[in-house]
C-alpha cells in the first residue's frame, strides 16, 4: 500500500471511531467541575500582632502602678481604723489624714492618664471588631461549604479543597481573638469595670460657658456698665459646719439661717436695708423647730413665705455608712460634696468627681442635687438630677454610701440606739 493510501486509511479509522464513542459521552452525567465556581479566598490578612504592639501601653502601666499605691494606701487605712485605740487620737488623724491627701493626689494623677488609656483602649477595640468581623465571614462561608456536600453538590475531595481558605481564616483569628482579650484584661484591672473603661471623657461644663460667653461679639462692652454692679452681691449667709470630719464635733443644735434660694431684691439700685437680724446662730429646742418649721410650710403653701430666713433642719450625713469606721457631718446649709480639698464634705474616692453634688437647704429639709458629675449620683438606686431627700435615704457616689438622716440625734441619743 502506498503511503498516502495507508494515512487516508488512518483518517478514516479515527474518525469511525470517534462517531462511534460519541453516544456514550452523550449519555454520560455531568462532570463534577460543572458545580458552581468556588467563592475568591479571602485575601491572608496579616495577624494582629504589630498592631498590638502600636498601642500605646505606657499610659496603661502607669495607672496600674497608681491603682496599685491606691489598694496599699486603703490596706494602710484601715488597719489605722483597727488600731485607733492605741495611739493618740492626734496621731491618729494626722495619719488618716495624710492618707486622704495622698489619695487625692493619686486620683489627681490618674485622672489625665484615664483619658489616655481609654484612647487607646479604642484602638484595641476596633481591632476586635474588625477580627471577629473576619472570623464571623469565614464562619459562614465554612458552614454554607458543608451544606453543599451535604445536598451532594460538592464531593468530599472538592469540599476539601475549598475548606481550606476559611479554616485557615478561622486558625488565625483563633490566635488573634486570644491575644486581643489578654491585652483587654490588662485595660479592665486599671479600671473599677468595663462601662468605666468604655466612658468617653468628661467634658467641663464651665467651658462652654466661657467660651461662648467670651465669642460673643457683645459681651466686649461688659465691664463698661460696671456702675450698676458696683455693689457686690450679699453672699448667702450660711454656717460651714464638720468641713473636716477630723474636727471636733459641732453643738446638737438648730440654727436659724439666710435662705441661699431668696431672690435678689426687686430694685437693685436701692441701697441695702439695714440688718433686722442679728448675724449669729440661734439656738431652739427642738418643739421651737417643729412649730416654726410648720408656720414656714404653711405660709409658704400660702405664697406667704418670708424670703429673707427660713428653719435650717437639723440633719446630718453618715458618710461610709456600710463600711468598719463612719464619719458623720452635720449639715448647714449649703454642702458641696466631692473629691475637691474645699468642698464641705471631701470624698477622695475613685469615681467622685472633684465637685459630684450638693445638698441644699430648703423649707423642712434638704435638697440634693448632682452637679453635671461623670459617673452621676444615686438616692435608693435610682440615678437623680435633683430631688428632695427624706430620713433614711441611701446616697451613692462613686463607690461611697451615705446615710441621710433628719432629724439629726444628739450624741447621747445615738449612744442609746
Amino acid at each position: 500500500m502506498k503511503p498516502s493510501a495507508a494515512k487516508n486509511a488512518t483518517t478514516k479509522a479515527a474518525t469511525a471511531a470517534a462517531s462511534d464513542a460519541s453516544p456514550a459521552a452523550s449519555d454520560a452525567p455531568p462532570a463534577a467541575s460543572e458545580a458552581p465556581p468556588a467563592a475568591p479566598a479571602a485575601p491572608a490578612a496579616p495577624g494582629v500582632t504589630d498592631e498590638l504592639r502600636a498601642i500605646d501601653a505606657a499610659p496603661l502601666e502607669r495607672l496600674l502602678e497608681i491603682r496599685k499605691e491606691e489598694a496599699q494606701l486603703e490596706e494602710f487605712r484601715a488597719r489605722a481604723e483597727q488600731m485607733k485605740d492605741k495611739v493618740q487620737d492626734v496621731v491618729w488623724r494626722r495619719v488618716v489624714s495624710d492618707y486622704t491627701k495622698r489619695g487625692a493626689a493619686l486620683e489627681g494623677q490618674a485622672m489625665p492618664l484615664k483619658v489616655q488609656v481609654r484612647s487607646e483602649y479604642q484602638k484595641l477595640r476596633a481591632l476586635f471588631e474588625r477580627t471577629r468581623t473576619l472570623n464571623d465571614s469565614a464562619e459562614l462561608e465554612k458552614s454554607e461549604l458543608e451544606f453543599r456536600h451535604a445536598v451532594g453538590e460538592l464531593s468530599k475531595k472538592q469540599l476539601e479543597e475549598r475548606l481550606k481558605g476559611p479554616t485557615e481564616v478561622l486558625d488565625r483569628c483563633r490566635t488573634d481573638l486570644a491575644a486581643i482579650d489578654e491585652q483587654k484584661a490588662r485595660f479592665l484591672s486599671a479600671f473599677a469595670s468595663e462601662a468605666e473603661l468604655d466612658a468617653p471623657p468628661p467634658a467641663p461644663p464651665p467651658v462652654p460657658k466661657k467660651s461662648g460667653a467670651a465669642a460673643a461679639p457683645p459681651a466686649a462692652p461688659a465691664p463698661a456698665a460696671a456702675p450698676a454692679a458696683a455693689e457686690p452681691e450679699p453672699e448667702p449667709d450660711v454656717t460651714v459646719l464638720a468641713k473636716n470630719p477630723l474636727l471636733e464635733p459641732e453643738p446638737d443644735v438648730t440654727v436659724l439661717a439666710k435662705n441661699p434660694l431668696a431672690p435678689p431684691p426687686s430694685s437693685p439700685a436701692a441701697p441695702p436695708p439695714p440688718a433686722i437680724e442679728p448675724d449669729v446662730t440661734s439656738i431652739v429646742s427642738a418643739e421651737q423647730v417643729a412649730a416654726m418649721s410648720a408656720a414656714a410650710a404653711k405660709a409658704a403653701a400660702a405664697g406667704e413665705s418670708d424670703d429673707r430666713t427660713f428653719m435650717l433642719p437639723a440633719a446630718g450625713l453618715v458618710v461610709g455608712s456600710d463600711g468598719p469606721a463612719p464619719t458623720e457631718y452635720r449639715l448647714a446649709a449649703m454642702n458641696y460634696l466631692g473629691r475637691a480639698d474645699d468642698s464641705h464634705v471631701v470624698i477622695a474616692r475613685p469615681g467622685v468627681s472633684r465637685k459630684h453634688a450638693l445638698i441644699m437647704a430648703g423649707i423642712g429639709g434638704f435638697n440634693i442635687k448632682d452637679l453635671e458629675s461623670q459617673n452621676g449620683t444615686f438616692v435608693n438606686g435610682q440615678r437623680i438630677t435633683e430631688q428632695p431627700l427624706k430620713d433614711g435615704d441611701q446616697i451613692v457616689i462613686g463607690d461611697t454610701k451615705i446615710l441621710y438622716r433628719i432629724p439629726w440625734p444628739s450624741g447621747s441619743q445615738r449612744a442609746k440606739a
